[in-house]
């Protein structure tokens, strides 16, 4: 009786195992963001949002009938695009800046659907953590440009809140979605002290999704 037990026991779990990893889904996703920073404690450089690109994966663990866990490591850009006002020798002048900032960053959001059926539209939040791999700052000086790098002088890793909104609809083993997202960086960019930075993007996110069941 005792291994008729542990067999019935293995074989739900082994069932439920299978039956979660059907569920699961997989697959590429693609970003359009207007990116732009946050600064205080200086008047000198107004900044403006600028046209910034990502893409990676999405890995959708579901949850519930209409609740799922997305993690999505991707490769994305931040940054925003600067005018510095001044003056040398009595004359006024400007300085047009494009800064860039590319980040290994891993959102992971909690996503709920609205309704049920086919066509879905939902509501998403949670948080990401990023790593910055890479940061320039190219200046156009006299008709001609320059471009620097300032990795060492950024902080390095990042995190920020991120809330969504979309739609998805599912055609056969695929699933496509489109969504709007806001992420707001919670973290000082300069390690200097000397002012506070930080990240803000509104941008839109595409992508399609597999049943790695084959259902």
């Amino acid at each position: 009786m005792n291994r008729l037990r542990t067999v019935m026991v293995a074989a739900l779990l082994t069932a439920s195992a299978a039956s979660a990893v059907s569920q699961t889904r997989l697959g590429p996703v693609v970003s359009a963001t207007w990116a732009g920073v946050v600064q205080q404690e200086d008047d000198l450089v107004a900044y403006d949002t600028a046209l910034r690109w990502g893409g990676g994966g999405c890995l959708e663990l579901p949850l519930g009938s209409r609740t799922a866990l997305l993690v999505e490591p991707m490769l994305a850009e931040r940054g925003a695009k600067g005018t510095a006002v001044g003056s040398i020798g009595g004359v006024e002048g400007s300085l047009e800046t494009d800064v860039r900032l590319r980040y290994v960053e891993v959102p992971v959001l909690f996503r709920w659907d609205v309704l049920k059926g086919t066509v879905r539209p939902y509501l998403a939040g949670g948080a990401s953590v990023g790593y910055l791999a890479g940061a320039t700052v190219r200046s156009n000086v006299d008709g001609g440009s320059e471009t620097i790098d300032v990795t060492e002088e950024l902080r390095r890793t990042e995190v920020g809140l991120v809330f969504a909104a979309g739609v998805w609809a599912e055609i056969g083993r695929t699933r496509w979605f489109l969504e709007g997202r806001l992420t707001q960086g919670l973290l000082n960019l300069d390690t200097s002290g000397e002012t506070h930075v930080n990240n803000q993007s509104v941008g839109v996110l595409a992508g399609v999704t597999f049943a790695l069941g084959g259902h």
